[in-house]
């Protein structure tokens, strides 16, 4: 993958990615509420937020959930989705189960994802119905947790501003990493990053 850099990319300044981080999740919030979503989900487990969401990341439209119960099973994860069916809030319904067919590259749990349009939005909820917490998960989340801080907030929003333009198949996880773990602090240095660590493969 070769990050192409545009003159005319990401011309918002730092206040205003900042600004429209705060609205996405306020939205977010909005949804949620209205979707009677948290209610329902903490009948089968404790619920936690993850993803952009938990670390005041937000850009795009999508909320990522982890419901944790160490008695989940296969039956419950699926009385949990036909609940939310029935409920005929949202267009579009996904599960994976991840338990029976595990892949590395996903936690070992069951997998909910949810579809809605909202204002314009094409809204992604994704749930994982978890018996405990994710390793890498928990990792990543400390480690964002730990190096948070407002320069490099402002950094991996303009990342992402960047990505959302011109590279969506970028995920939200080699951004941070970059930032956090190989210290990149503008676009140019992050497209010169991703293009030697092609070249390594």
């Amino acid at each position: 993958m070769e990050i192409l850099l545009q003159k005319s990319s990401v011309r918002r300044d730092d206040a205003e990615l900042v600004e429209a981080s705060k609205e996405i999740k306020k939205q977010a919030d909005l949804l949620l509420k209205s979707a009677n979503l948290i209610a329902l989900l903490e009948k089968y487990g404790k619920v936690q937020f993850s993803g952009s969401y938990s670390y005041d990341l937000m850009l795009n439209p999508d909320i990522d959930l982890e419901v944790i119960n160490p008695d989940f099973t296969r039956e419950k994860a699926v009385a949990l989705l036909n609940e939310i069916i029935q409920q005929g809030y949202f267009y579009g319904y996904l599960f994976f189960d991840w338990v029976a067919f595990h892949d590395q590259r996903f936690p070992r749990g069951y997998y909910i994802g949810l579809k809605i349009k909202k204002d314009n939005l094409k809204w992604k909820i994704d749930i994982w119905c978890l018996n405990q917490e994710d390793k890498k998960t928990v990792r990543l989340r400390n480690l964002i947790k730990k190096r948070l801080s407002p320069g490099t907030k402002k950094i991996i929003l303009k990342l992402k501003n960047f990505r959302n333009q011109y590279h969506p198949e970028i995920e939200s996880i080699v951004i941070y990493k970059a930032v956090f773990n190989d210290k990149v602090a503008s676009i140019k240095e992050f497209a010169k990053l991703q293009k030697q660590k092609k070249e390594a493969t």
